[in-house]
């Protein structure tokens, strides 16, 4: 209270023209910490805001727009159901298609849910489309592989167990 009383005082000694500098000087002072400490902060956050809904919209219309051509081409391969045949006979089938015929050396069915197959001097670019067109247009992958160099460029010795995803 005391200090309070000095100020007043202090004040009152003041010349009318002083009292009205130091009062238009701590309404300055005022505004100013107001403004760098409340509304420049809030103003850069509604800015950061701002683009961050922008940088979203954007996202949903790209999205929309892929979700359109996803549509437009069908279901997609890989989800596309296994087909009603049997696993060794797809495996079979679709190794023949894919011109591995000649280096395939042995089918078995490995279990109700499995088939082994071997591959010997096979073309190792080949039997990499061969799976990867198995899994994506199927729904058959690799549970495991043993592949060993064979005679001649970019040919392999092969063992494989294929299965149907999900079994």
């Amino acid at each position: 209270m005391a200090m309070l009383e000095t100020l007043r005082n202090r004040l009152q000694a003041m010349e009318p023209r002083e009292r009205m500098m130091l009062i238009v000087g701590i309404i300055a002072v005022v505004i100013t910490v107001l403004y760098l400490a409340v509304i420049e902060p809030l103003a850069n956050y509604r800015a950061q805001l701002e683009s961050g809904v922008q940088a979203r919209r954007e996202l949903v219309s790209w999205m929309r727009g892929a979700s359109s051509a996803i549509r437009a081409r069908g279901p997609a391969a890989a989800l596309a159901p296994a087909s009603d045949g049997s696993l060794l006979a797809m495996a079979d089938s679709s190794a023949r298609a894919a011109g591995m015929s000649g280096a395939l050396r042995r089918i078995q069915q490995d279990g109700s849910d499995a088939v082994r197959m071997r591959f010997e001097g096979a073309s190792f670019d080949t039997m990499i489309g061969w799976l990867d067109g198995l899994e994506k247009r199927h729904g058959i992958a690799v549970r495991e592989m043993t592949v060993d160099r064979a005679e001649g460029a970019g040919l392999v010795n092969a063992s494989l167990t294929l299965e149907r995803k999900g079994s």
